[in-house]
């Protein structure tokens, strides 16, 4: 049992050797490259929320109007200026990201 657990081990490591002979990239660059997708998918899923976020801190209420909540704003945001409105901003957010990554 022992003994094939070891070959089974070493069929493994075998193995990510070739895979990793093959790749051009060097793990450093595998790395930048797998956390520049992982901030562009957060971006993405969050850049929403931030601007919800961003609309009740700016916004000015009447007096004795107190209705600022998240699912307000949502509906009023998508009623008025459309889906589109949850993602204004995101182009610089992108922007800022392939600035950090490429010159640090």
């Amino acid at each position: 049992m022992i003994k094939y657990i070891f070959q089974k081990k070493q069929i493994m490591m075998e193995q990510h050797q070739l895979i990793k002979s093959r790749l051009l990239l060097s793990d450093s660059q595998m790395n930048s490259i797998a956390g520049a997708t992982s901030g562009v998918f957060v971006s993405v899923l969050v850049s929403p929320l931030d601007v919800i976020k961003t609309r009740i801190q700016v916004k000015r209420l009447p007096k004795g109007e107190l209705d600022t909540s998240l699912l307000t704003v949502m509906y009023r945001l998508a009623r008025r200026e459309g889906i589109r409105a949850f993602y204004k901003g995101i182009g610089v957010t992108m922007l800022v990201r392939y600035i950090y990554i490429y010159y640090l």
